[in-house]
């Protein structure tokens, strides 16, 4: 009641119709590993990143532990960010741009589509590639317009969604995720405590959440039966605060 007189009655729907869409599954065979900081930037994986290859990173910020941990496995890192001068740490394998990602069709001299940076990299043809997006709301535009062709050169998308306490963002968010669900499935999920969260029905409704995607056809898939979120490798955002359990998340809304 308190939930619906604050946020009003299609609150709960939208809930409902994003934690349908956005069911976790689980690898069959294949463990999880964190790449990056222990706080705030490291993010939960396939442990499957042995061989190298490229990275993409949108959303640099002041934080590039993930980048590191796959530079140092091999990875080169193409970075982008055109909010910051340059990146807080360097490495051989970075590549670093001070351009953000688009999430409309307006154009703007520092900001371009995923396929113009992988036509400019030369990786139209590249495949298995890794995308790690935190661009502060801007995936929800992205998502909607990057082409199915393009999300498939990535075996695995991980990723904040911000805004989902905010109603006008909730239209443009459900179409996002149904537009990566038509080539990624999601294996992880963790709420970042940095944002507020609501509890409707006694379930955490947070304001930011990060997510773990690998390309559909990769790993066999089965049922996650039991959520246990967070992991024992999953680490609170802010530290300060306790970590937000998620473990209802696959369970059917009351």
């Amino acid at each position: 009641e308190e939930t619906q007189e604050r946020f009003g009655n299609e609150f709960s729907d939208f809930w409902k119709a994003l934690k349908k869409k956005l069911k976790v599954w689980r690898i069959s065979e294949k463990p999880l590993v964190r790449i990056g900081d222990r706080d705030d930037g490291g993010y939960i994986m396939a442990d499957d990143l042995g061989n190298g290859g490229i990275a993409y990173s949108f959303g640099t910020g002041d934080d590039v532990s993930w980048d590191k941990d796959m530079a140092d496995r091999g990875y080169d890192v193409f970075m982008y960010d055109h909010t910051i001068e340059m990146p807080p740490g360097e490495h051989e394998r970075f590549h670093f741009q001070r351009k953000g990602i688009a999430d409309s069709a307006e154009i703007l001299p520092d900001v371009h589509s995923l396929e113009h940076y992988l036509k400019e990299n030369g990786h139209e043809d590249r495949s298995g590639m890794i995308l790690k997006m935190d661009v502060e709301g801007a995936e929800r535009g992205f998502l909607c317009l990057v082409e199915q062709d393009t999300l498939k050169k990535f075996d695995q998308i991980i990723m904040e969604l911000h805004g989902l306490l905010t109603e006008k963002n909730h239209d443009q968010i459900l179409q996002a995720v149904d537009r990566i669900r038509k080539t990624h499935t999601l294996f992880h999920i963790h709420a970042n405590n940095h944002g507020d969260v609501v509890w409707a029905d006694g379930r955490p409704c947070p304001d930011l959440l990060e997510l773990s995607f690998v390309r559909n056809g990769v790993y066999e898939m089965e049922e996650a039966e039991e959520l246990r979120i967070p992991l024992d490798i999953d680490r609170a955002c802010l530290k300060e605060l306790p970590d937000i359990p998620m473990n209802s998340w696959n369970d059917e809304w009351k």
